[in-house]
């Protein structure tokens, strides 16, 4: 039996989405949508591996299934799904997708509200498809199913105000597996509007932060360490560069931690080799003042 390697391979598997976020990694400087499509297949350093379906939105590519049969042929330790959900909405799709192979659906949802979650994706009744998705997977899911359901968040200016509504509307949905709330990326168009969107990992967390214990499947993603603990404990914080890889569209990988800067204090600290300090970006709007070794 293949031993399952430490990073999960990320592959981008649509070049087109049907929503337009105000963070989108896809879209550059200049608002264009990267070319390339989506992958072809999957090499076979993917045996042993967890594969992600990722980048632009993977239910608009109808060679979908076919790419979640080839990680299945190929031995893959699961197969996941990043989607906004709206084509889930629709219970046909929905039902597909979950005797698809797939061994997780993971649904990205940014507010508690249409207004906040709409202003984010920038389609009006967006919100109202990825909720009807969300529940149509959870409703779907037949019994004693292995296809566990996930939800995440990206943190920012336009829904920090609304988190802790998020986060409870997460955690009141019965099968779910986690709930993720991703600290902001400087790339893309949340790169060229970072001003305006980003915000301070501590307040981050401190928005986020349940006043009664912090629940087992509540996970922060790409936040420093330092900055979140006491609030979060630490095996609720995940980082790019411990568990990710990217699969290029054209072949080969790259490592999922980019642009991070470790300070003098990080080099001290016992779990640099786990989150791999801070993005620059963030050092020159926020400073340091919020890190320091573990």
């Amino acid at each position: 039996m293949t031993k399952p390697a430490g990073k999960a391979l990320y592959a981008a598997s649509s070049g087109e989405c049907n929503n337009n976020c105000v963070f989108c990694t896809d879209v550059s400087w200049s608002g264009r949508r990267r070319g390339g499509g989506a992958v072809k297949g999957l090499p076979a350093a993917a045996k042993g591996r967890r594969v992600v379906f990722t980048s632009g939105e993977p239910t608009l590519n109808p060679d979908l299934p076919a790419l979640i049969a080839e990680a299945a042929r190929l031995g893959c330790s699961g197969v996941s799904v990043i989607t906004n959900g709206r084509m889930l909405a629709y219970k046909d799709y929905c039902s597909r997708l979950l005797s698809s192979g797939a061994s997780e659906v993971i649904v990205s949802l940014h507010g508690a509200r249409p207004e906040v979650h709409d202003a984010i994706t920038g389609v009006p009744g967006s919100w109202a498809q990825t909720v009807r998705g969300l529940s149509n997977l959870l409703a779907l899911r037949p019994k004693g199913s292995r296809v566990q359901v996930s939800v995440n968040a990206t943190v920012n200016a336009l829904n920090i105000g609304g988190l802790a509504e998020l986060r409870d509307f997460f955690l009141s949905l019965r099968g779910l597996k986690n709930a993720v709330f991703h600290g902001l990326l400087p790339f893309g168009r949340a790169l060229k509007d970072w001003k305006k969107l980003s915000v301070r990992y501590s307040r981050l967390v401190e928005e986020l932060a349940p006043e009664r214990g912090w629940p087992e499947n509540l996970r922060l993603w790409d936040v420093p360490l330092c900055a979140a603990l006491p609030r979060a404990p630490e095996g609720a914080c995940e980082f790019a560069m411990r568990r990710t890889e990217m699969l290029k569209r054209r072949g080969g990988c790259v490592d999922g931690h980019r642009e991070k800067k470790a300070l003098r204090c990080c080099r001290a600290c016992a779990k640099l080799s786990v989150c791999g300090g801070v993005y620059a970006r963030y050092l020159e709007t926020y400073g340091d003042g919020e890190f320091h070794a573990l």
